[in-house]
């Protein structure tokens, strides 16, 4: 059998999937294996389907029996933004990897991942070589595949990362509509960022929003992150820290700070959910293929800690839904 690459593998990291690419490689891995159902949850702003991978084992496909089999549900939305397309790639070699190899006999067991690949299709078809482009006098931009990659904007324009309290883009409403139907015990945004120079693979955070409302999920969401750093390193290399910029740029010793607690951005909104939340971060000044393997081994081991310690994640978030 024709061994089943995603586009970026099969270019050797030159190019990125399109939608149609995404599509046809979801319906390919759920046509090899029952490990794996492709899910439409409705249409981008130009017509395109939304398309979900869920992956799990016996037969675990809809939120109904995750609650039934008391599986732990990790949703993980990547491509929010189009021009930072690691977490669609990373997604994609991962869900076959997880199906295709043992890799995940023990993950599925435990687990049911709920996967969105791209979540801009739109945007995402909008590849050009000028989208992103590395400007490090500005410190903006990312080392970017030789074919291009799209744009941060959907193709009406909407930026989907500061849609979340007022809802108005269709693929805000769609993925709200999914979230609401799979309640995930925790979430997953992939993103790349720009911004300031240091020495960090990646860089994590998890909503601020929610401190003075959950203050024992916070610090459990804290804690996990942390646990998640330390295995990347061990098992996979990578450095990482929490996500942020210089004060001052340029000025290291001005200090680190994160971005706004406002609910407008997915992570900050989720955070006020009483749900656990991460936000991934790929360094835009590291090279694209190590992009999209540091997303990687992030993604699996964070899969590996829900799956070890899926009563405790359970735990926290059925404590606030009752609280």
């Amino acid at each position: 059998m024709t061994e089943l690459l995603t586009r970026a593998e099969a270019s050797n990291y030159t190019e990125t999937s399109r939608h149609a690419d995404v599509v046809a490689f979801a319906d390919e891995l759920c046509r090899r294996t029952k490990l794996a159902r492709r899910v439409d949850f409705g249409k981008s702003g130009e017509g395109q389907p939304m398309v979900a991978l869920v992956l799990s084992d016996r037969g675990c496909f809809t939120p109904e029996l995750a609650r039934k089999q008391k599986k732990t549900v990790v949703m993980v939305e990547a491509n929010i933004h189009a021009g930072e397309v690691e977490g669609k790639e990373a997604v994609l070699a991962l869900a076959r990897d997880l199906t295709l190899s043992p890799l995940g006999k023990k993950l599925l067991d435990k687990l049911c991942l709920v996967l969105i690949p791209d979540f801009n299709p739109d945007g995402n078809d909008r590849i050009s070589t000028s989208n992103r482009k590395l400007n490090l006098k500005d410190l903006e931009g990312q080392l970017n595949p030789a074919g291009g990659v799209g744009t941060r904007y959907t193709g009406e324009g909407w930026n989907l990362n500061r849609d979340s309290t007022k809802q108005e883009a269709p693929e805000t409403r769609c993925m709200a509509a999914l979230y609401q139907a799979w309640w995930p015990h925790l979430f997953i945004d992939c993103h790349t960022t720009d911004g300031s120079i240091h020495a960090f693979d990646l860089t994590f955070d998890t909503s601020h929003s929610n401190e003075p409302l959950f203050a024992e999920l916070r610090h459990f969401n804290r804690e996990l992150l942390e646990r998640v750093a330390k295995a990347v390193k061990r098992r996979h290399g990578f450095d990482s820290f929490w996500y942020g910029n210089y004060r001052s740029e340029g000025e290291p010793r001005s200090g680190w700070h994160t971005y706004p607690a406002l609910p407008r951005f997915g992570s900050h909104y989720r955070g006020l959910l009483g749900r656990l939340d991460v936000l991934l971060e790929t360094y835009s000044y590291i090279g694209f293929p190590r992009r999209c393997e540091v997303m990687r081994a992030w993604l699996l081991e964070l899969f590996r800690d829900a799956a070890k310690n899926a009563a405790a994640y359970r735990a926290h978030t059925e404590a606030e839904e009752k609280r």
